[in-house]
């Protein structure tokens, strides 16, 4: 999936591309999603391939993690983030607009968190705690989101008016799910 990400982003003509990980480690290595705090070019700290598309400015890497405690096949509680990874994000511009673009890549990740998040809350209430039900909807979310992923590259491709469009979209997106955004214990 990671190598079929990086392709798109370089078949279109665009800054970006977007991978996500499943896997971290260190704390320092990531950012977890907050309205409070968006993307920096000091965040993007990966280093920049020998050999790049001469269109791609900027790769976001990210991911939604999902960790769960069970007993047997039933989940007892969940908790989804969704993180922004340095080391696998790397820019050779410091342009606004291309930030502007890379950020919304890390809020349509947030989008899919909230959305597995209010899927997972729903068995709560239903009292379906199958630990199988609830992989099957995070990675059915994680499917949707690379493929919003893409569409969202393949639409604003260099069109400004199309990349307004998206940040609002998303931004109505996020804010209709605001009940399901992570707000991590102090």
């Amino acid at each position: 999936m990671k190598r079929r990400l990086i392709l798109f982003g370089l078949i279109i003509i665009i800054c970006t591309s977007v991978t996500k990980y499943t896997y971290l480690e260190n704390q320092d290595d990531k950012v977890l999603w907050s309205s409070k705090r968006k993307l920096v070019w000091g965040d993007f700290t990966g280093a920049i391939p020998e050999t790049t598309e001469p269109f791609v400015k900027a790769i976001t890497g990210y991911s939604i993690k999902l960790k769960y405690e069970r007993l047997d096949d039933i989940v007892l509680n969940y908790k989804v983030e969704n993180y922004f990874i340095k080391s696998k994000s790397w820019t050779i511009t410091t342009d606004t607009q291309t930030l502007a673009h890379e950020q919304l890549h890390f809020d349509i990740a947030e989008l899919y968190a909230r959305k597995i998040r209010k899927s997972f809350d729903s068995l709560v209430v239903k009292n379906n705690n199958n630990v199988y039900i609830y992989n099957e909807i995070y990675n059915l979310n994680i499917s949707k989101c690379d493929k919003y992923q893409y569409l969202y590259d393949h639409q604003v491709s260099g069109n400004f008016k199309n990349q307004q469009q998206w940040f609002k979209k998303i931004g109505t997106e996020l804010l209709r799910l605001k009940k399901y955004e992570y707000i991590p214990e102090k």
